[in-house]
């Protein structure tokens, strides 16, 4: 009978096997070279029948981190903490040693040239939050890095893969822009502005010369924006900037836009929405921070010869109100599709009847970013539809969740369409609402009928397993409604799996809680 191995082990055990009976010793007399030369097939270090000694397994260096991200924009740590993994064929391997190189070029760090930092042999099995302790980094400035590391053979690896990161602005002086707002009406309005009001669009045209080298986008608000360049939206980042305490700091993302920008005229567009700044938090209420969103983004262009070109918010940027009428992240949103206006980040754009930003002297201070991103993550669809009163069709996506519902449909200009959302049903079939404390969770949408319309909110989420659909044009489909998940971009660390449907239920369970309450800010 075969002994009880992989098809692996038993490959090598013929080999090994047949190798000793062709030198005339036993089958029993050669087990321990048997058990011996499998044991190195297993660790990688076996080289085969006629080859020189075994050699020790290496091990190959990849995905790194520089202040737990992937080649981060705009960090403010002087002394940011670094990290890598380690990958083996053979067992039993780890590090016993690393060498880190940064360079200020990445010709530098091809030629391993560490003009900023070489480590040196360091004799350690630290691989993460290793603290960077070269020469002192200044604003925007660019370092690109790889480790190689010595195995428990003392056997060095090869570099890993370059990787790199970027300073953010460390002097608050080196912030040219001005925070921005708008209200109809003036800032008079302002202080008795505590209803929902229409989100403020922002938009300025500016002239960038020849040989741009590279461009970045330095942007943040106190609510929640959505950036515009050239009539492109930047980035895929919901809800920007996460919640924090804003009466203490606000933080600001950086965007790589060097490929959006040309010589000519370009043209920059803000988006802002009430947020957790100025719209409903908790029992709170609405204007916990201030009464109305506000702006802050400086465009900065670096050309060929080192020259910086600045362009920031101040008061000679353009305002006006749009389609988006309503948004808070408790309440829902209101969105007048009539009321759009094509190309209104772009620079052909007429903006003659829009009004001026008002410059606003905030005084929050503002750190980089340093979380995870809100994103769209997943799309669900339905898994049945029922009408339990005429008009009120109910959608079941079959899984409590965390997002908002996507609306396709046809029907004429003025059509108003109300999504309305619940985690469970009353035994009628109706939802049931009485566990949202005062949230409306409804969004309205007003047809501008033509074709087919496609509507998803901006910034508003819902916690929802059933979409009440009412005053849909006709019997919708399934494909009316579709889920869209979002929450921060935490990868996935590991998966679970057993033979008991109850426990993978409550794994699953967990997972789906996580994403739900993983959403900026742990819940």
């Amino acid at each position: 009978m075969k002994p009880n191995f992989s098809p692996l082990l038993w490959s090598a055990h013929g080999v090994v096997r047949r190798a000793g009976q062709d030198a005339g010793q036993s089958p029993r007399r050669n087990r321990p070279r048997v058990r011996a030369m499998v044991q190195a097939l297993l660790a990688g270090t076996w080289l085969g029948a006629g080859a020189g000694p075994a050699m020790a397994a290496s091990v190959s260096v990849g995905h790194l981190r520089c202040e737990y991200a992937v080649n981060p924009l705009g960090i403010e740590a002087g002394r940011p903490r670094l990290s890598w993994e380690l990958a083996s064929l053979g067992r039993g391997q780890f590090q016993r040693a690393y060498e880190i190189l940064v360079a200020s070029t990445a010709e530098n760090l091809q030629a391993d040239n560490g003009d900023l930092w070489d480590s040196g042999k360091v004799a350690s099995s630290q691989s993460a939050q290793v603290v960077y302790d070269g020469m002192a980094l200044g604003s925007r400035e660019r370092c690109y890095w790889k480790v190689r590391v010595w195995d428990r053979d003392g056997e060095a690896s090869a570099y890993s893969p370059p990787a790199c990161w970027e300073m953010g602005l460390l002097q608050p002086a080196q912030w040219q822009a001005q925070w921005i707002g708008y209200v109809p009406g003036g800032t008079a309005a302002w202080p008795t502005h505590t209803e929902m009001g229409p989100c403020p669009y922002f938009r300025k045209v500016t002239t960038l010369g020849h040989a741009i080298q590279r461009a970045r986008l330095y942007v943040t608000a106190l609510g929640v924006y959505e950036p515009y360049l050239n009539g492109q939206r930047v980035g895929h980042d919901i809800f920007n900037p996460g919640w924090t305490d804003y009466h203490r700091r606000v933080q600001y993302h950086t965007y790589d836009v060097t490929p959006l920008v040309h010589e000519g005229p370009n043209a920059l567009g803000l988006l802002l929405g009430d947020g957790w700044y100025a719209g409903y938090v908790g029992l709170g209420g609405r204007n916990r921070y201030g009464p109305v969103p506000l702006a802050l983004a400086q465009l900065e262009v670096t050309y060929a010869d080192g020259t910086r070109q600045t362009v920031g918010t101040d008061g000679s940027w353009k305002a006006s109100t749009g389609p988006l009428l309503q948004s808070d992240m408790l309440m829902g949103e209101t969105y007048d599709a009539r009321l759009e206006m094509p190309g209104w980040s772009r620079v052909d754009f007429n903006d003659s009847t829009w009004g001026q930003a008002t410059p606003h002297a905030a005084t929050t201070a503002l750190v980089a970013a340093g979380d995870a991103p809100v994103r769209r993550a997943l799309e669900l669809a339905p898994k049945k539809i029922t009408q339990p009163f005429y008009g009120h069709f109910i959608f079941d996506l079959g899984q409590n969740m965390v997002g908002w519902a996507r609306l396709k449909v046809r029907g004429p200009a003025g059509t108003q369409i109300t999504l309305r959302f619940a985690e469970m049903l009353n035994p009628d079939g109706s939802i049931y609402t009485a566990n949202l404390r005062g949230a409306k969770a409804t969004d309205h949408y007003t047809l501008k009928g033509r074709g087919e319309e496609v509507y998803e909110p901006r910034f508003t989420f819902h916690g929802f397993r059933y979409v009440e659909v009412t005053g849909y044009p006709g019997q919708p489909g399934k494909g009316a409604i579709t889920g869209i998940v979002v929450y921060s971009d935490t990868p996935r660390a590991g998966h679970f799996a057993c033979s008991a449907p109850l426990i993978n239920q409550l794994y699953h369970n967990i997972v789906w809680g996580q994403r739900g309450n993983f959403l900026s800010v742990p819940t």
